[in-house]
């Protein structure tokens, strides 16, 4: 092993290098000192053999492809135990499970853990329309009653005024406000255009 310093060259021999001192330092440049390598502890790594080496290496993760065909189409497919996002026929360690979660609003979600068996698995998934309770309605009997305010009452707006008997046909009302889910289901049913 031949080490190089400025001023001082090296050449080694089996267990030791010897340096040479500058001529300023030493009485003559012949003058050479020992140093002691140290021997080494421990063995330097030898490569493994081929059969070694396949012992020693980890398994390589066996992909697969998972694509998941739904209906309504435009429904959100997410595999909520991984980071990526979904993207049809994307590859997988077969080796996991994977937690398929299908959503789209007014519709039933499916959820199901599932693993790849095969080098490619293909779920066909359909969602069912949620069942949307039917608002319950309760009939109002129409009658007449007296709206407005009398002329003397100095509370009221002038458009209030005066009182004048109005008259109200029998009528049905819900018990309870429409719902988002309820009113799209009636807007697609219909074809409803909403000013909106």
């Amino acid at each position: 092993i031949e080490l190089a310093q400025p001023g001082k060259p090296a050449r080694s021999t089996e267990n030791t290098i010897e340096s040479v001192e500058s001529a300023e330092s030493a009485e003559s440049a012949e003058q050479i000192a020992p140093i002691q390598l140290a021997r080494l502890e421990t063995p330097l790594p030898v490569a493994p053999s081929p059969a070694e080496k396949i012992k020693n290496e980890e398994p390589v993760a066996s992909l697969g492809k998972l694509t998941v065909d739904v209906q309504p189409l435009d429904a959100r497919v997410r595999i909520m135990n991984i980071v990526e996002k979904y993207i049809p026929g994307m590859q997988l360690d077969r080796s996991r499970q994977y937690d398929v979660y299908v959503t789209k609003g007014g519709y039933s979600s499916f959820r199901q853990m599932i693993t790849l068996d095969d080098d490619e698995k293909t779920l066909a998934i359909t969602l069912q329309p949620r069942a949307l309770a039917q608002p319950t309605a309760v009939r109002v009997v129409g009658g007449t009653f007296t709206m407005g305010c009398s002329s003397g009452d100095s509370l009221c707006e002038s458009y209030e005024k005066p009182t004048r008997p109005v008259s109200v046909s029998s009528f049905a009302m819900t018990t309870t406000e429409v719902t988002a889910d309820q009113f799209a289901r009636f807007v697609e049913e219909t074809g409803h255009k909403t000013d909106a």
